[in-house]
C-alpha cells in the first residue's frame, strides 16, 4: 500500500453476536390457539426496553380480531396459518405507501446477556412469539428498531390493517 492508499484505508472490526434465544419452560409457537379457538389475544403482547408501546398497542388491538391477524400473517403454502418453522422465516403484510408490502424476517431476535428478548417480550404464560416477529418486521420496514421508538397508535393500526387513520376531536 502506498501512502495515498493508507490515508483512505479504514480498518474494520468484525463482531459476532448471538441473537437467537431459547425460552425457558416451553417450545416456541408463532401462534398458540386459545381455549376459545382464537389465534391470538391482547395478553400475548408485552413491551420490552424499546419505546414502541404505540405499535404494541396496535398489535393488542389486532389480537382481538383473528381476521386482521390472518391479514398481517398471510397464509403459507398450502393455505394454512403460518406456524413456527425450523427455517425461522416469516412473511408479514404491512401497509406502506398506498399498498401492502410483504416483509420477510427471520426469528433471530436481539437478546440480553441471559438470552431473553430485549424488545417485545414473550407472554408470561406461553412461548408464543408472533408479537416479536411483527415488531421485527415493522422495524425492518422502518430501517431499524430505533426508528420505531415513539409514534402514534392510529398510524400503527393503519400500517397493520391498511385502514384510514384519523383523529376525531370530541371536545
Amino acid at each position: 500500500m502506498d501512502s495515498d492508499e493508507e490515508e483512505d484505508y479504514i480498518p474494520q472490526l468484525q463482531i459476532q453476536v448471538t441473537i437467537l434465544f431459547a425460552p425457558v419452560g416451553g417450545n416456541l409457537h408463532l401462534f398458540e390457539p386459545g381455549e376459545d379457538g382464537s389465534v391470538a389475544n391482547p395478553s400475548d403482547v408485552r413491551q420490552g426496553s424499546l419505546g414502541d408501546c404505540y405499535f404494541l398497542g396496535a398489535l393488542s388491538v389486532l389480537g382481538c380480531n383473528p381476521e386482521q391477524i390472518n391479514c398481517v400473517f398471510p397464509a403459507g403454502i398450502g393455505g394454512g396459518m403460518q406456524e413456527y418453522n425450523k427455517a425461522g422465516v416469516y412473511a408479514l403484510r404491512i401497509w406502506r405507501g398506498g399498498t401492502f408490502r410483504v416483509v420477510v424476517v427471520d426469528d433471530w431476535l436481539p437478546v440480553d446477556e441471559i438470552g431473553q428478548p430485549v424488545f417485545a417480550q414473550l407472554p408470561h404464560d406461553s412461548c408464543e412469539f408472533w408479537p416479536l416477529i411483527a415488531e421485527k418486521a415493522y422495524a425492518k420496514l422502518n430501517g431499524t428498531y430505533e426508528a420505531i421508538e415513539g409514534g402514534h397508535e392510529n398510524i400503527a393500526l393503519q400500517d397493520l390493517t391498511g385502514g384510514v387513520a384519523f383523529t376525531l376531536d370530541l371536545g
